[in-house]
């Protein structure tokens, strides 16, 4: 009952047409025990390794069963039995196979490395692992309009470089705060150890391999490829589903299906209807149908979270960041002024609110809005993100009221009807307009303006006075 098949069945009931791939890992009996040394935390790091360390088996089986999907992928696409759109190909996965979904658009076959070297346990020359037939099969990738990587990451950190070929398609990060295996920026895999307490970073440095996760990676693209998102699941650890803790590094997930908190472990109901907490399924659905045009406005790039409220009783994290929309666009209130958000997801509802000494002037709702203070001091100014499915993230300014405000540099001073008999400095940081301006002689009148001065009619400056003009 894996957690995949309860994606693939609510996706199959919304008229998708689901394919559920089981990609190879490794088919070599003493590989896998290498493989399964990585996840246990023994002092002696021979004793479950064969005499070898087991840093590469589990980047070599990545790239193995890359090869696999790759094959697997392109012939379900070219079967026209199986009656794929290949215009609208999204690929899924969790875990390994988020690995995957990330590789099958970012990874390039020159990008593969022709071999993975590792060192022995005791000290020998160390080994190499000859990859080079893995990069061959399965290229090119067929066109893939979106990719919904969960708890997964890259074991490469320069795939990300070039995404002139990939900036086509959309991806949608999803990855637990807490999770204990793959860090949602760079760590070790698997880089938390439990027992009666998280340890994080216990393993042996040289036994794992480093892996960049889903926040890396969305740090890298954010800023070049033109339809990304990542969502964060607060508290969420590696798993999907909530489970019992029944091994060193089995604890809570993101609690999407209707069950029980915590105890006891129950299998999910596939024939059960979503649960309105499965905020994670229900937002890789409407992630595939904005991309398709089918539903929604035009992509924007964005970072949010999902499920604030997952139990944390075994969720202890060094990496709790919350992600959101851009900082507000305002510090210092002098008069009314307008406050937005920038760059927030189209779709999302947008609510203001302030605290004591500002108010706001019109509507509280929109990207934008006014207002004004009420007295000098400091404030906050927060905007409410709903990103809908009861997934609201609060973003705050903090702001200064001053006691004097200068004044408005766009506006117009207006100098008119005036006897100067005294040395009179005019200064205004936008325009000043004069006229019906008489300066007695002996005096001195200087008008500055940060703008224009405009003096249309009706201005004397007898001999003997000053005008001195700075536009």
């Amino acid at each position: 009952m894996h957690s995949n098949l309860k994606l693939a069945y609510k996706l199959a009931n919304e008229g998708y047409n689901v394919f559920w791939i089981n990609c190879q890992l490794e088919t070599n009996l003493g590989y896998k025990l290498q493989m399964g040394s990585l996840f246990l935390n023994d002092t002696n790091n021979c004793s479950f390794t064969a005499g070898t360390q087991a840093k590469a088996r589990m980047e070599h089986a990545s790239l193995k069963s890359f090869k696999d999907f790759r094959v697997k992928l392109k012939n379900i696409i070219n079967d026209s039995t199986k009656n794929v759109d290949p215009n609208n190909v999204f690929v899924s996965g969790i875990s390994a196979g988020a690995i995957l979904s990330v590789y099958s658009v970012f990874l390039d076959s020159i990008e593969i490395p022709k071999s993975i070297s590792y060192v022995n346990c005791g000290g020998d020359p160390p080994v190499n692992i000859n990859t080079s037939s893995l990069a061959t099969g399965g290229y090119p990738m067929p066109a893939i309009k979106g990719i919904i990587p969960m708890a997964g990451g890259s074991f490469y950190n320069n795939i990300f470089n070039n995404t002139t070929h990939s900036n086509n398609t959309a991806v949608n990060f999803m990855h637990g705060t807490c999770d204990e295996i793959i860090n949602q920026n760079q760590n070790r895999v698997s880089y938390k150890f439990y027992n009666s307490g998280f340890i994080y970073n216990s393993y042996d440095a040289n036994r794992y391999p480093t892996v960049y996760g889903s926040k890396y990676m969305y740090n890298q693209l954010v800023l070049n490829h033109s339809k990304i998102g990542f969502g964060q699941v607060i508290n969420g650890g590696h798993s999907i589903f909530q489970t019992k803790i029944t091994s060193d590094l089995g604890f809570g997930g993101w609690d999407v299906y209707d069950l029980p908190p915590l105890y006891p472990i129950v299998q999910p109901n596939l024939n059960s209807p979503i649960n309105q907490r499965d905020i994670v399924f229900d937002n890789i659905s409407s992630f595939m149908k904005r991309v398709m045009g089918e539903t929604g406005p035009a992509w924007t790039n964005h970072a949010y979270s999902v499920f604030p409220d997952i139990p944390t009783e075994f969720c202890l994290t060094d990496d709790q960041t919350l992600l959101s929309p851009p900082i507000i666009t305002v510090d210092t209130v002098c008069g009314t002024v307008v406050a937005a958000v920038s760059n927030p997801p189209a779709w999302a509802t947008i609510t203001w609110s302030v605290s004591n000494k500002l108010q706001i002037v019109g509507s509280n709702t929109g990207t934008a809005i006014a207002y004004k203070g009420l007295s000098a001091g400091s404030g906050t100014l927060t905007a409410s993100v709903d990103y809908g499915n009861g997934v609201v993230i609060p973003v705050s300014k903090n702001v200064v009221i001053p006691t004097t405000c200068p004044s408005p540099c766009n506006g117009i001073f207006y100098f008119n009807n005036q006897n100067v008999s005294t040395n009179t400095s005019i200064i205004h940081c936008g325009n000043i307009h004069s006229q019906n301006i008489t300066v007695n002689s002996g005096v001195s009148l200087t008008l500055d303006a940060t703008g224009y001065v405009l003096i249309p009619n009706n201005f004397e400056v007898p001999v003997g006075a000053t005008l001195e003009v700075n536009p």
